[in-house]
């Protein structure tokens, strides 16, 4: 191909790469971080996708709000409320799963649907992650709670040995394993998330 042709031809894909994002913004293209409506006034504080949807959680004292969008710029809230203020949200193997105050978890196969999975007593959930086939959650008060597979209907307690940090932050998987973080500078690592 001459310089000729090649530069009409990277002309014609960019003209025709022009005509399509026109064609997006109409249906909701983004150019940069725009702030959007959510329709809440209460704090959120985690968001996930299945790569359909959006799920966003929180709430405040008492209360939870759930919302899902399909695009990330029109959100709905969803008619459940966990009465207690919800922490984090993760997505995985067609299910989401929310945690929060209360102890409370939550899953839900569509993010709209939610039924609670496990909850009660002293403590909250910081965060939640999935992986391996399973979802695990960090608990302010030091212990893990971990599904048994993707479902998330039956959930086992896993003791960390915390020392004197009882917060435990975060929890991430990847590469095989799964990292918690505490709020001492503290992290662990596990395969299976059990031992």
């Amino acid at each position: 191909m001459r310089k000729r042709e090649w530069v009409q031809a990277v002309r014609g894909s960019i003209m025709a790469l022009a005509l399509l994002l026109t064609a997006c913004g109409s249906q909701g293209a983004i150019s940069g971080w725009m702030e959007v409506s959510s329709g809440t006034n209460l704090e959120l504080l985690g968001a996930t996708s299945d790569g359909n949807r959006f799920v966003a959680v929180g709430g405040g004292s008492g209360t939870s709000v759930i919302l899902v969008s399909a695009n990330g710029t029109s959100w709905t809230k969803v008619g459940f409320d966990a009465q207690v203020q919800l922490t984090d949200v993760a997505y995985g193997q067609g299910t989401f799963v929310a945690v929060g105050f209360d102890n409370t978890v939550l899953a839900s196969p569509d993010g709209t649907t939610w039924q609670r999975v496990y909850g009660s007593g002293l403590g909250y959930f910081n965060g939640v992650a999935f992986g391996g086939g399973r979802f695990v959650a960090a608990n302010a008060f030091g212990f893990l709670l971990v599904s048994q597979d993707a479902s998330a209907q039956a959930w086992q307690v896993v003791n960390l040995d915390v020392g004197t940090a009882t917060d435990l932050a975060g929890v991430a998987h990847g590469n095989g394993r799964w990292v918690v973080v505490g709020q001492l500078g503290q992290i662990w690592v596990s395969e299976d998330a059990l031992t």
